[in-house]
C-alpha cells in the first residue's frame, strides 16, 4: 500500500523558524506548486506573501496560533486567529495551553479550544489543535482526545516540532484509536524521510507537516 500513496497530497510544506526570510517563504511556495503539496505552513507574518503566490492553486495556506508554547491568553489567541483568517489563512494550527493542561485546569483548556474552534468554523476555515504529544502523559492525551471528540474539531495535530519529541507511529496509532473517525490527524515534528512519512500515514495520519518535503519526493 505504501508505494501507491501519493505522498505529496498529504504534505504541508512547512517553515516556522524564527529567523525565516521572505525568500525562504517564496521558495517553499514555489516548491509547493512544483510538487503540488497539500499546503504550506508559514508564520502569520508571511501570510500575505503566501496568499499572493498560492491563491486559486488549490494549495492550503496554513499558519500557527499561540506558537510554540500555547500559554498565551485566550484573548490573544482569539485576536491572532481572527487576524490570520482576515489575512487569508485556510487552516489554523493552534497550540494547546500546555501550562493549563499541566496544572489540571481542564476548564480553561476546553473553553479555549471551544472558542477558537467556533471562530474558525464560523469562517468556514479548518481548525487544528496541536496537542504537543511529546510533553503529554497517556492520561493527558486521552483527555485531550475526549475534548477533541466532544467539540468536533477538524484535526488533532501531534507536535510543534519545538517542545519534546515529535510525531511517531505509537502516538499516531493511539490518537487514531481514541479519536472519532471524522477527526483527522496531522503528524508533525521530526519527520525527515519518505519512509517515516509513509509509516505515519499507515498509522492513521491524514496530513504530514514537514520541512524536508522536497527531499521526501526524491
Amino acid at each position: 500500500m505504501s508505494s501507491n500513496i501519493l505522498l505529496n497530497k498529504y504534505i504541508e510544506h512547512t517553515i516556522l523558524r524564527p529567523d525565516t526570510t521572505i525568500l525562504e517563504v517564496e521558495q517553499i511556495c514555489h516548491e509547493a506548486l512544483k510538487y503540488q503539496f497539500a499546503g504550506v505552513c508559514v508564520p502569520s507574518y508571511f501570510l500575505e506573501s503566501a496568499v499572493e503566490l498560492l491563491t486559486d492553486t488549490g494549495i492550503d495556506i496554513v499558519t500557527v496560533i499561540g506558537f510554540p508554547y500555547g500559554y498565551n491568553s485566550l484573548m490573544s489567541k482569539f485576536e491572532e486567529a481572527e487576524d490570520a483568517i482576515n489575512r487569508g489563512a485556510d487552516h489554523l494550527d493552534m497550540v494547546i495551553n500546555i501550562a493549563a493542561v499541566k496544572n489540571n485546569d481542564w476548564e480553561t483548556v476546553e473553553n479555549e479550544i471551544d472558542t477558537i474552534n467556533r471562530l474558525v468554523k464560523r469562517e468556514n476555515k479548518i481548525f487544528k489543535l496541536i496537542a504537543e504529544t511529546g510533553l503529554m502523559s497517556e492520561i493527558e492525551l486521552e483527555l485531550i482526545c475526549k475534548i477533541a471528540n466532544d467539540l468536533k474539531i477538524d484535526y488533532l495535530k501531534t507536535s510543534t516540532g519545538v517542545n519534546g519529541a515529535g510525531a511517531n507511529m505509537e502516538v499516531v496509532t493511539a490518537m487514531r484509536e481514541m479519536l472519532d473517525k471524522n477527526i483527522k490527524i496531522k503528524a508533525s515534528g521530526g519527520i525527515r524521510t519518505r519512509a517515516a512519512a509513509l509509516e505515519l500515514i499507515e498509522a492513521g495520519a491524514d496530513r504530514i507537516g514537514a520541512s524536508k518535503s522536497v527531499e521526501m519526493m526524491g
